[in-house]
């Protein structure tokens, strides 16, 4: 395979402001700078500061399938159209190689017949308390557990072990390769991050979906205010989740204290992360955690659950504090007495340091390089 493959990728959606399309974009891109790379990106949606960002890097198709606001598995009935468009769409591309991003792009596989190697990621796999409505939840099972994590590829690309593990144990056919590619950040700009925290802010960044549990931080940050007066909680991101949170926010007379800051472009994030304390990251299932390492990557140390892949990262009162799943006394507990001065900004930002960029690039090169083409992937 030469350097200037043509890869075809497929997500149902494609935006800035979620982690794995994004992850995956920004490793697309070295792989187009550093080894000149095609990249067609095809999708469901595509938001339009994705396109701003990246429609002079890739060729962006978007199918305009599902509907802003609103993640796919939310939109049961538009995924068959969707799958069926992202298949015809690809079938008549002219690529080396097909790679698919979790969870519906992973189906399409079942329904093509290709001679060539086929990739298929999955950041993480849901689980039934992460979805609403009868559809969603009878059809998570089958379409995840079942299809997905047994798609017909070449291998199949994961960023952590434990998400190894999660499909490996699910899996019914255990031929398909499974990878692990930890994700990426460009360190340049957070290493060069001055840190200067504001004593009593905390910040939460990510899609405001209920697997984030932010609800978990707004009722502890409730009890900490009480003895920490100065306590402001900033949560930057957006999602379908917004609307119930800033109820919830007003029902607990939060307003002073808990601030919903929306989505944030690149730069102000990382003057946030200089200025808290510490991130507070709850998220689960969760495949990887790329905000943890712009975390580290900024000296600023991570509160979260004592869960994989996370506490593969942080380890207890080096890098943070690890809590006991679902407990909102004890995480009111530690932010009520945190203390900043305890961690070592040298060995939070050293951590991040394992988790470069260009390390995923040439991870993601070499995997392609290597693929041979195969019949009937």
């Amino acid at each position: 395979m030469s350097q200037s493959a043509h890869i075809t990728f497929v997500s149902d959606y494609l935006s800035i402001y979620t982690g794995g399309p994004l992850i995956m974009a920004n490793i697309f891109e070295g792989l187009v700078k550093r080894y000149n790379y095609d990249i067609t990106m095809v999708a469901g949606l595509v938001d339009e500061a994705f396109r701003e960002k990246f429609e002079n890097t890739f060729n962006i198709v978007d199918l305009k399938i599902f509907q802003p606001g609103k993640l796919p598995h939310q939109q049961p009935g538009k995924i068959p159209s969707f799958l069926l468009k992202a298949r015809n769409t690809i079938l008549s591309s002219n690529s080396d190689i097909l790679h698919f991003n979790s969870h519906a792009p992973n189906l399409i596989p079942y329904s093509i017949s290709v001679k060539k190697p086929v990739v298929c990621t999955i950041h993480h796999l849901e689980n039934l308390s992460a979805v609403s409505g009868f559809v969603s939840k009878f059809l998570l099972p089958v379409s995840q557990d079942l299809l997905e994590v047994n798609t017909t590829c070449t291998l199949i690309h994961v960023p952590s072990k434990y998400t190894a593990e999660q499909v490996a144990k699910r899996r019914i056919f255990a031929r398909r390769r499974i990878i692990v590619i930890p994700n990426g950040i460009d360190l340049s700009k957070h290493l060069a991050v001055r840190k200067k925290p504001e004593p009593g802010t905390f910040l939460m960044i990510g899609r405001l979906e209920p697997r984030k549990h932010y609800e978990h931080a707004i009722l502890a940050a409730k009890l900490a205010r009480k003895h920490r007066k100065d306590l402001k909680l900033c949560i930057v991101g957006d999602g379908p989740l917004r609307p119930a949170l800033e109820q919830k926010i007003r029902e607990e007379n939060l307003e002073d204290t808990v601030k919903l800051l929306g989505n944030v472009d690149e730069q102000e994030k990382l003057e946030l992360l200089a200025r808290a304390e510490a991130l507070i990251h709850l998220g689960y299932p969760e495949g990887f955690g790329i905000v943890v390492i712009e975390a580290l990557a900024t000296g600023t140390p991570v509160i979260t659950y004592n869960l994989p892949p996370v506490n593969e990262i942080i380890r207890n009162h080096v890098h943070g504090l690890l809590i006991e799943k679902d407990d909102v006394a004890q995480l009111a507990r530690n932010i009520m007495d945190f203390n900043i001065t305890i961690y070592d900004e040298r060995v939070l930002r050293s951590k991040a340091k394992k988790y470069d960029l260009r390390k995923a690039v040439e991870s993601f090169h070499t995997v392609y390089k290597n693929l041979k083409v195969r019949p009937n992937c």
